[in-house]
Order: C-alpha cells, then structure tokens, then sequence
C-alpha cells in the first residue's frame, strides 16, 4: 500500500530543520494539504524572513516502514498504525 508523506524543512539563519507534518492514504489529500500549506507559509515567511519547503514523499507501506517510523513523532504514531492495520 502507499502512502504519502508531507515533510516540511524550515530555513532559517542557514540552519534547516525538517519534519512530518502528515501522513495520508491517498496522494490527493497530500497535493490538496500541500498547497493549503504553501498558500499559508507564503505569506508569513515573507513576514518573519523565513522560508519553507513543503515535499511529498511517496512510500510503501510495508517496504519503508522502517524509515517512516524513525521521521514521524508520537503525534503521528497513532495514524500510520491506523494505515498499517487498513492494509493488512
């Protein structure tokens, strides 16, 4: 099963941070969040003089496991359970 991951890096004074901002099941409920997200930053990074990167990444359920449970929070622990379970 695949599953689409939204990752956000953050730029700010040449550090740059990157997480998980979501999981979703289908890829058009992450290009919909996607530009929901570029649409809101573009605005309030021109105003705190920062800039952020929205990425869909595309993954197999059962073949990427590993790596999404290492970049995914606790908050996000819960969903990708959820997908997991629908899967099987």
């Amino acid at each position: 099963m695949k599953v689409y991951v939204i990752r956000i890096s953050h730029f700010e004074n040449n550090d740059c941070y990157e997480f998980v901002e979501g999981i979703y099941s289908t890829g058009l409920k992450a290009v919909e969040r996607k530009i929901y997200l570029e649409r809101k930053f573009k605005e309030m990074d021109k105003q705190l003089l920062i800039e952020r990167k929205v990425t869909i990444i595309e993954c197999e359920l059962d073949k990427d496991m590993d790596y999404l449970e290492k970049q995914i929070d606790t908050s996000l622990h819960d969903e990708l359970c959820k997908l997991t379970e629908t899967q099987n």
